[in-house]
C-alpha cells in the first residue's frame, strides 16, 4: 500500500504472499520488497513510477534454496548503503547484496534475523537477531545522513534528499530518535518513542 500525505491509500500490488520489509534506493526510484514466505522467499524490486504507483516487478533474488533448520530465518526487514547495495535480513543472518541483485555474501548469525539498521556515524550496522542485538563495524555506510535540524530535514525530504535523521528531546528529558523520509510532496517523520512520551513538546522542533 502506499499513503500520501492527504491520507489517500492506494494498493500498489497483489502478488506477494506475505510481504514484509521495504527499502528505497538511494534515488528512490526502485522499491524493494521482503517476501517471508518459506516456499518463496524472494525479494521483489519494482520501478517507482513518478506518480508514486509502482512496475516493472521482478524477482531480485530468491533465497528459496537458502531456507533450512541450519539457517533460521526469512527475508524481512532491509537497508541501503550509500553505494546502492542492500543489507537484507534473511535465512541465516543478514544478505549483501549489490544493485544488480548479485549476492555479495551473508553476515552469518545463527538466528532468525528480523531488521537490521545503521546507527552512530553511519558505519555501525546494528542488527536484531533472536534475543540478541548484534552490531557490525562497517567500512561502507548507510544512506541516512545527520539532519542538522529537524526543519531542514524536512525541507530536505521535501527536495528530494536522501533521508535524514536525528534527536530531538521532550519537555520531560527524553531523547528520541527521529528519521525524515520524502518523494515529491510527500514527507513521512518516524519518531520513535513509548508509552508516555510527551510528543507535544516537540511539535515546535518541527515546524
Amino acid at each position: 500500500y502506499r499513503l500520501t500525505r492527504s491520507g489517500q491509500l492506494t494498493l500498489l500490488t497483489t502478488e506477494l504472499t506475505f510481504p514484509n520489509g521495504l527499502a528505497f534506493s538511494p534515488d528512490e526510484k526502485t522499491l524493494y520488497v521482503a517476501n517471508s514466505d518459506p516456499k518463496k522467499a524472494i525479494w521483489m524490486a519494482y520501478d517507482v513510477r513518478p506518480d508514486g504507483t509502482i512496475g516493472n516487478g521482478r524477482v531480485f533474488f530468491d533465497a528459496t534454496a537458502f531456507v533450512s533448520d541450519a539457517r533460521p530465518g526469512l527475508p524481512d526487514g532491509m537497508k541501503v548503503d550509500r553505494a546502492g547495495n542492500l543489507f537484507a535480513a534473511g535465512p541465516g543472518g543478514i544478505f549483501i547484496f549489490s544493485p544488480a541483485g548479485k549476492h555479495l555474501g551473508t553476515i552469518v548469525t545463527g538466528q532468525p534475523t528480523a531488521n537490521c539498521a545503521f546507527g552512530d556515524d553511519g558505519h555501525m550496522l546494528y542488527m536484531t537477531a533472536n534475543d540478541r542485538l548484534l552490531r557490525l563495524r562497517l567500512e561502507t555506510s548507510g544512506l541516512a545522513v545527520p539532519a542538522g535540524t529537524a526543519p531542514a530535514a524536512i525541507a530536505g525530504a521535501q527536495a528530494g534528499a536522501p533521508a535524514r535523521e536525528g534527536y530531538v528531546t521532550t519537555s520531560d528529558s527524553a531523547r528520541l530518535f527521529y528519521r525524515v523520509m520524502g518523494r515529491g510532496g510527500d514527507t513521512l517523520i518516524a519518531i520513535h518513542g513509548g508509552p508516555g512520551v510527551d510528543l507535544e513538546s516537540i511539535a515546535g522542533d518541527f515546524a
